[in-house]
């Protein structure tokens, strides 16, 4: 039997298959297709004679490459539901020498700028999970850009280290071509040895993209929307070009993108399939932090039946103040022009809400947002404490909001102590059973966080060598591996025994006069009859009480010794509504350990912390003027660790990175300095820092963007340090 015969009896088995039911009048996603004048590129790879043969008239075949014949074959499926796509095409590429992947010459009708659906099948064996690995970030398919083969047409990928899909297209806004939209899957969803069928679909009247993923029974396991006019892209256009399609590979210079695995059925088209693709769902409300005054918390979102003639029928609020657990409903009503509202009760102050909602057609189709995890707010009491842990031979937190606060490793309880009797111990040795970073606490929740705060605790490091960099106490703003970048607020080891306190300012704040509000405390020397005496800000196997607090008109590090006298204090005068925190957070507070090491080396805290209090509002009547006041630590002829400072730019950490990496620079003296992002062009990017700043050590921020805010495209990235007239620049790596 003929393909063609074959593929036009399918067509009328799905008629019969679904004859009766709401999804008769849907395209049967993942084929086998037939071709019509809407198709520009249609490969089934049936026929092994012509691997790249094209059904669509309208552009080449499809080309080939490898080193060899046997870097890529045929293979029928085995799997059932798939029995009828006849063969698909294997490409071997799980080795850094091996080059196999597809290309389809450059055609006016591959350079879409209007309603399209691109779609396929793929079967990825292996995959990198680092920005050098050659299989990091595989192209299923990408029309690479001519400026650079990351500003792309448009793409499907998928990424390794998260395991989830991304498609997107490049645009241009206000002559800047680094925009680009994209929708990326919940992690995870795309498993290793399965076949998945990825669909991604534009609609130029709704403003709408959306991507949609199918198992291997054509179930639907994900499906996201992305609004382009809610995200600023209203009307704007893909970016064409002159360069080939590829399918497998980025393209020319990529060395990460190589895809290791089957593919079939891959099909473009010029217009949005009739596939059964559930309602879009976009601006739902995002509750931040209550206070317990509201008697109801409103809940609106954009509800739109992606097929046509289709309706909304169900809309409904789901929320859980139990973990997740159990979730109770509220239905949302239509208040006009596709917006629907509902309300969840007023909850009791300490209660974590959590909640989503979720569309119905009446094609009984449904979609909720967000696609994985749920939004959450949390309902708290205006100047509280919102967290106290003494360590009293358990981890109970005394305040009114009982947190739970959880040990991979549960830490020794000590008397050796500062408040109470007892004090945690993070042991130097953690059982050989347990990873060596598994001495750490951390807390999920959305009150450890405020636009005021107080973060109070004493600690007392014991390891034998002081690392800098080390987390004592952070508040993380996301959920992924990142936390060691992408913080609210930290308290870290530094350089020679210093601390610095930072706090992320919100990117929203359009007043703000810098990306983060950084105190940094630092070890000083002087000499004293011929000596040199170094001043260090803090000495192992003593307790020291470090108070952080943001209030509105100043942002205080405190440091005090073990009597309780302060010894050290840097001030940040500047109010509060110019450089406000970045309020709410996404991610843990983490005591001990930021649960990630850009290189390699585990950064743990090591020796005993007590009394840690968290206040959602300026605790302490501090005073906001600089004071130092640290005795001599160490006496001596002068060492290289007693040298004056010298000039120094670090490498940023992470790198690669996506989207947030930091720099430490050392200067050696007071001076003006500038340190400023360029593109491998040589064009200005960013300026971090432009100002006079003190000796010592200092930690900027980048998270990506231009200095108009917007979103740069990956790749090679320099960053230059000036002060005075001391110059350096290293490189950095943007993952996309």
């Amino acid at each position: 039997m003929n393909n063609l015969l074959r593929r036009a009896l399918i067509v009328v088995t799905l008629g019969a298959t679904f004859a009766g039911t709401s999804y008769a009048q849907f395209e049967r996603i993942g084929g086998p297709y037939t071709v019509d004048e809407h198709t520009k590129l249609l490969l089934h790879f049936d026929d092994t004679s012509n691997a790249g043969l094209n059904e669509s008239p309208l552009t080449d075949d499809a080309i080939i490459e490898a080193k060899s014949s046997s870097s890529y074959f045929f293979i029928p499926h085995s799997i059932d539901s798939l029995m009828d796509l006849g063969t698909s095409l294997y490409l071997e590429n799980d080795s850094r020498s091996d080059s196999t992947y597809i290309h389809v010459p450059d055609d006016d009708d591959l350079d879409l700028t209007g309603d399209w659906t691109m779609e396929g099948w793929v079967n990825v064996f292996t995959f990198g999970t680092g920005g050098d690995d050659w299989r990091s970030v595989p192209r299923f398919i990408m029309k690479p850009g001519t400026d650079t083969y990351w500003w792309p047409n448009y793409w499907v990928e998928m990424w390794g280290n998260t395991r989830q899909y991304q498609v997107g297209f490049y645009t241009e806004v206000s002559g800047d071509r680094q925009h680009h939209p994209a929708i990326s899957t919940a992690n995870n969803v795309f498993e290793p040895g399965k076949w998945a069928h990825l669909a991604y679909l534009r609609d130029t009247t709704r403003q709408i993209i959306a991507a949609l993923v199918h198992d291997e029974n054509r179930e639907l396991v994900w499906y996201g929307t992305y609004d382009l006019v809610a995200r600023g892209y209203e009307g704007a256009l893909p970016l064409t070009n002159a360069n080939d399609l590829f399918i497998g590979w980025a393209g020319p210079p990529s060395t990460e993108s190589w895809l290791h695995g089957y593919i079939d059925e891959f099909r473009i088209s010029d217009v949005m399939r009739n596939f059964a693709v559930p309602p879009i769902v976009t601006n739902v409300t995002e509750i931040s932090n209550q206070t317990d005054d509201p008697t109801e918390y409103v809940v609106e979102a954009t509800m739109i039946p992606w097929v046509q003639g289709a309706v909304i029928q169900n809309a409904v609020i789901y929320y859980s103040v139990d973990g997740g657990d159990t979730y109770s409903t509220a239905t949302m009503t239509d208040q006009g022009g596709d917006v629907y509202r509902g309300v969840i009760p007023q909850q009791s102050p300490g209660t974590i809400v959590r909640y989503y909602v979720e569309a119905e057609d009446d094609n009984a189709l449904s979609a909720r947002k967000p696609e994985a995890e749920d939004l959450n707010f949390g309902v708290f009491a205006p100047n509280s404490q919102t967290l106290e842990l003494d360590f009293e031979g358990d981890l109970t937190d005394g305040s009114a909001y009982g947190h739970e606060a959880i040990a991979p490793d549960m830490p020794n309880f000590v008397a050796d102590a500062k408040v109470g009797s007892q004090a945690a111990e993070f042991p130097a040795n953690p059982p050989a059973s347990t990873d060596y970073d598994s001495s750490y606490l951390y807390i999920e929740s959305p009150f450890l966080t405020s636009e005021e705060f107080t973060v109070d605790f004493w600690f007392k490091y014991e390891a034998d060598t002081a690392l800098p960099y080390i987390r004592i106490v952070c508040r993380t703003n996301n959920t992924s591996g990142s936390q060691h970048v992408d913080q609210n607020y930290y308290v870290r080891t530094e350089p020679n025994q210093g601390l610095l306190a930072q706090y992320l300012v919100h990117p929203d704040s359009s007043n703000r006069t810098k990306d983060n509000v950084s105190l940094t405390m630092v070890t000083k020397t002087d000499t004293v009859g011929g000596e040199i005496v170094e001043h260090q800000v803090w000495v192992p196997n003593q307790w020291y009480r470090a108070i952080f607090q943001r209030s509105q008109d100043a942002a205080v590090f405190e440091l005090r010794d073990e009597s309780d006298a302060a010894i050290y204090r840097v001030v940040d005068n500047e109010d509060i509504a110019l450089n406000p925190p970045l309020y709410p957070a996404q991610g843990p507070f983490l005591l001990g350990w930021a649960r990630n090491s850009w290189d390699e080396i585990p950064r743990r805290f090591v020796g005993k912390m007590d009394g840690v209090n968290v206040f959602n509002y300026a605790a302490y009547d501090l005073d906001t003027t600089d004071y130092w006041n640290v005795p001599a630590t160490k006496v001596g002829e002068l060492r290289d660790a007693d040298k004056p400072l010298s000039f120094a730019l670090g490498q940023n950490y992470p790198n690669p990175f996506n989207p947030t990496t930091a720099i430490d620079y050392t200067i050696a003296e007071a001076s003006n300095v500038t340190l400023e992002v360029y593109d491998v062009l040589g064009a200005k990017v960013r300026t971090l820092v432009s100002g006079a700043q003190s000796a010592g050590t200092h930690t900027a921020t980048w998270d990506a963007r231009n200095d108009a805010g917007a979103k740069v495209a990956g790749g090679a990235y320099f960053y230059r340090l000036q002060a005075g007239d001391n110059v350096k620049t290293m490189k950095m790596m943007l993952l996309k």
